[in-house]
């Protein structure tokens, strides 16, 4: 077996929005879920300070992890970013 692809973005967490993202994540993962037989695992991790939060994606292959975003456009309607909660660190 090839070693697996490994991929880690973290969110900052707009200030008081922690509780709108705690919300958002079973809805997001609900909807991922029955469209990625592929992945490995999937976590997502709060900072301790709730300002901030990392998502740790495990795919057999890079292939599998752009047909997670694929889904991600696709079904979930509202992403992270335009949701309010939070915004991609870079």
């Amino acid at each position: 077996m090839a070693a697996p692809f490994i991929f880690i973005n973290t969110y900052a967490i707009k200030e008081g929005k922690l509780e709108d993202f705690r919300r958002f994540l079973p809805v997001f993962c609900k909807i991922l879920e029955p469209h990625e037989p592929c992945a490995l695992a999937i976590n997502a991790y709060v900072s301790a300070d709730g300002t901030g939060a990392s998502f740790v994606q495990v795919h057999p292959d890079a292939a599998s992890m752009e047909h997670q975003h694929r889904v991600a456009r696709e079904h979930a309607a509202i992403p992270i970013n335009a949701h309010k909660i939070g915004q991609g660190r870079k």
